[in-house]
């Protein structure tokens, strides 16, 4: 049965990593928008010998996403003509609440 299972890893990492790059070309002219890459990693493998040179033979028992990566590079700076749009230039992110979540954050703790 480990035959059926080692090429359904490959189609579910498959259909991870083309559900990434369709959000990325879905959200491509949003502002703001980071795109994302995925990264494959075998999900077993067992060293089976060596070659002549001391180099491991290693055979794998399926694949899966080790991690999806945003990217957070600097995007460009666009003008946009209204003063009250802002942008950040370097690294940071922009802290935003609302009326309700200061309410809260201010509200005395239970006890």
């Amino acid at each position: 049965m480990a035959s059926f299972y080692i090429p359904l890893s490959g189609l579910e990492a498959d259909t991870t990593a083309l559900n990434t790059i369709a959000n990325n070309l879905a959200n491509l002219n949003t502002t703001g928008f980071k795109a994302q890459t995925a990264n494959f990693s075998d999900m077993f493998y067992q060293q089976i010998g060596e070659q002549g040179s001391g180099d491991l033979i290693q055979e794998g028992s399926g694949v899966g996403i080790s991690s999806i990566q945003s990217d957070f590079s600097q995007g460009s700076q666009i003008s946009t003509g209204n003063a009250t749009d802002v942008e950040l230039d370097g690294n940071g992110f922009f802290v935003v609440s609302t009326p309700e979540m200061e309410i809260l954050r201010s509200a005395p703790p239970e006890t």
